[in-house]
């Protein structure tokens, strides 16, 4: 299965409700926030590669949280391997949090809670 989303391709107030559906296609429900102030835009693509999903994702400052209501919804039960190509992220899960770097690689489990 190949999905690619752009929300360039949808007017500025529409942008927010394609980024949350798309995230929910291409990995599982997650709350989705734009930092207040900042216009949002963000590009994605997915894969899958037999047992191996890989996706590509360039998005502009957002928050994503998984929360117990989102594990609820769809567990997909699995690891989610990350490796930072460009800017700069921080996620947090089971009270550790990582600060990633270009070429950082880190892991979340899905059916934690994180952000």
């Amino acid at each position: 299965m190949a999905i690619v989303v752009d929300t360039e391709t949808v007017g500025e107030h529409e942008r927010e409700a394609l980024w949350r559906e798309a995230q929910e296609r291409l990995f599982f429900p997650i709350d989705f926030q734009p930092l207040p102030g900042a216009r949002f835009a963000g590009w994605a693509s997915g894969h899958d590669l037999g047992p191996v999903e890989v996706r590509r994702v360039v998005a502009g400052p957002s928050r994503a949280v998984r929360t117990p209501h989102t594990i609820a919804a769809f567990d997909p039960e699995r690891l989610e391997l990350t490796m930072l190509l460009s800017g700069h992220q921080e996620r947090t899960q089971d009270g550790r949090t990582a600060t990633m770097q270009v070429g950082d690689i880190t892991t979340v489990d899905t059916s934690r809670p994180f952000s």
